[in-house]
């Protein structure tokens, strides 16, 4: 489905963060909150919050908003 192309890019950058921000031996040095910033997370999470409304709604489950509500 096309609809998901443009959801490619966020994917990937939260994809690229998953093992390394949850496994502290990915790092030679420091822990993983030393390697990543708030702009990375905020980003992280506004991909992740759009990426779950167009599953939701594509399979017609109720519109999922920040917070996890559902509308």
């Amino acid at each position: 489905d096309k609809t998901y192309l443009s959801y490619e890019d966020g994917a990937l950058q939260i994809d690229h963060h998953y093992v390394d921000s949850r496994y502290p031996s990915s790092y030679e040095v420091g822990e993983p909150s030393d390697h990543y910033s708030d702009k990375d997370a905020a980003e992280c999470v506004a991909f992740a919050e759009r990426i779950l409304a167009e599953a939701h709604a594509k399979v017609g489950l109720p519109v999922w908003t920040p917070g996890g509500r559902a509308d």
